[in-house]
């Protein structure tokens, strides 16, 4: 059985939040920042699901619990969180990125890569979006696209261990050109 397309959520509007629940919003968020600096993981999640009760559409909020279950392996709540951010703020391109990753790990490839490429339109020095979509339209074979990201990812980060994957990769397909090349003159 096919598993069922996620993003068929609908977000109900939220009541407007009062002076109290933002403030009660900021004093839970600001303690979830106290506790990730401290390790405390289940006192960052109470406090951002305090946070998250007190101001249900906050972006911020959405995204910062959405990665604390995409950290834990609980994908199906990130996502949750990350399509509550992203109808709050269709713009968010921290968002867009995130649910990317989570319809990655939950196997939705395809709506993957519509959020990563909202994410370049929105901000085309993504880098990490572009890493992503290279990954990712590499599985298809969509050879131009792949080092078309790989190039841009690698402009934007010449330095970390990822930028050496960049650039394996990219070596890879540009060596790969020429043989394509002479396959098809002599076909």
């Amino acid at each position: 059985m096919a598993p069922q397309f996620p993003l068929n959520v609908v977000v109900l509007p939220q009541p407007t939040p009062t002076t109290a629940d933002r403030n009660r919003a900021a004093e839970a968020f600001a303690l979830s920042l106290e506790c990730a600096a401290a390790g405390d993981i289940a006192g960052e999640e109470a406090a951002l699901r305090t946070a998250l009760d007190a101001v249900p559409d906050d972006p911020a909020a959405n995204i910062k619990y959405g990665n604390r279950m995409y950290n834990s392996g609980r994908f199906q709540e990130a996502l949750a969180c990350y399509n509550t951010a992203v109808g709050s703020a269709t713009t968010n391109v921290i968002a867009l990125f995130n649910r990317g990753n989570a319809l990655e790990e939950l196997g939705f490839f395809a709506e993957a890569v519509a959020d990563w490429t909202s994410a370049v339109a929105l901000e085309p020095d993504c880098g990490d979006a572009h890493y992503n979509l290279a990954r990712a339209l590499s599985r298809d074979g969509r050879r131009r696209e792949v080092l078309r990201h790989w190039t841009k990812y690698l402009a934007l980060d010449r330095t970390s261990t990822w930028a050496s994957r960049a650039r394996r990769e990219r070596k890879r397909l540009l060596e790969l050109q020429p043989l394509q090349v002479v396959a098809r003159k002599i076909a």
